[in-house]
């Protein structure tokens, strides 16, 4: 069977896995003061479209403070790993739904270690989902649910 044909017969798939994740965010209330509140959400697979379009969004909203100069690789490093949790980050009672609506909104409900520790356990998730190598424990659980789905 072709990709097309696996893709248009997705009513027969289950839905792709997500991964809920709990973390702290900061807001401000009307008062304008800070706050903190514990946030619930879930991680959701992030296309290479998306992915990619992350990364040229990183580059370009760098580009302007940095006019004639290299893009210093650790800020470059932090835009690109909030474009993939701004895409990677879903409602956690509708997945279909991103949680931020915008980057710096995101900036703005996360401290840098917050969203160091999602955006490695996103890497973790996708890492989990898709192994580099499947072991042969894994093989024999794999083959049991084909057979079963069979």
């Amino acid at each position: 069977m072709r990709l097309g044909e696996f893709l248009r017969n997705n009513d027969l798939q289950d839905p792709s896995p997500t991964h809920p994740v709990s973390f702290r965010v900061v807001g401000k209330n009307k008062r304008g003061e800070d706050f903190i509140m514990e946030a619930n959400a879930v991680f959701a697979f992030v296309d290479e479209d998306k992915r990619t379009h992350g990364l040229h969004t990183a580059r370009a909203t760098l580009r302007p403070l940095y006019p004639q100069g290299e893009l210093p690789a650790v800020e470059l490093s932090n835009e690109q790993a909030y474009q993939l949790l701004l895409h990677a980050l879903r409602d956690a009672d509708d997945p279909r739904v991103q949680f931020a609506e915008n980057v710096d909104q995101l900036k703005r409900a996360l401290v840098k270690p917050i969203a160091e520790r999602l955006y490695a356990e996103y890497q973790k998730f996708v890492g989990e989902e898709f192994p580099d190598v499947v072991s042969p424990e894994q093989l024999a659980e794999l083959t049991n649910d084909a057979e079963k789905n069979s």
